[in-house]
């Protein structure tokens, strides 16, 4: 048999300490898909404070027809008007995701969907619906939406 000398032995050893932990990406975009609706029930649910945890703190939003809001503040003042807004049927709002991609890194992930929510009108209740973009990334293990954009 063979002796493999130390320094090679060793070099192996090391190049096998340096590998870099596989990253379950199912279960990665299962978490994103939870939180996704988790965030579903909190706008149902009117809850400002809720819907801002799921945001970092330099969040960019981007929505149809006013210029991009960038920060938890500016975040803050386009939910806080939304769901304040009584003609908005919030309890009727519902989301369907079309995909989840996580990279391979496990850190970022993109998600795009469909929306629906009703609106009073004084010709009746109407359907409003939309797509949208969320770009999320994880921080300190947590995920957590850094870009968001929508459009109808």
């Amino acid at each position: 048999m063979k002796k493999i000398p130390p320094f090679i032995l060793a070099l192996m050893l090391l190049a096998g300490c340096t590998t870099a932990p596989k990253v379950d990406i199912t279960a990665e975009a299962e978490a994103v898909r939870n939180l996704e609706n988790q965030m579903t029930v909190a706008y149902q649910n009117r809850d400002i404070e809720k819907l801002l945890s799921y945001g970092t703190s330099d969040i960019l939003h981007l929505s149809p027809g006013v210029p991009p809001e960038t920060g938890i503040e500016d975040y803050r003042g386009r939910i806080g008007s939304q769901l304040a807004d009584t003609a908005c049927l919030w309890e009727t709002y519902s989301t369907k995701i079309g995909l989840i991609e996580v990279s391979s890194s496990g850190d970022m992930a993109y998600v795009w969907g469909t929306d629906l929510l009703q609106n009073r009108t004084p010709d009746g209740i109407v359907d409003d619906p939309a797509k949208w973009v969320d770009i999320w990334k994880k921080i300190n293990g947590e995920w957590k939406i850094v870009l968001n954009i929508w459009n109808r």
